[in-house]
């Protein structure tokens, strides 16, 4: 997981643990999903990525890296 400090430290305005999770829709309002989400996995490899939708981007990440922590 990012360390919570690293997110503080730019500012983010919330941060969620979605380890073991295909979904993170109920987190956001429809019409209010734009954002930058920060990805960690298994092997410290990490992922910041912009979206217009970060719900939809995040399933995308789980189909392709099963990985996320």
């Amino acid at each position: 997981m990012v360390s919570t400090s690293i997110l503080d430290s730019f500012n983010f305005s919330k941060s969620f643990y979605v380890e073991r999770r295909s979904l993170i829709a109920d987190h956001f309002q429809p019409g209010y999903r734009c954002g930058i989400s920060a990805l960690t996995f298994a092997n410290g490899d990490w992922c910041c990525s912009q979206s217009v939708d970060v719900t939809r981007r995040f399933v995308q990440h789980t189909n392709n890296h099963p990985d996320i922590t």
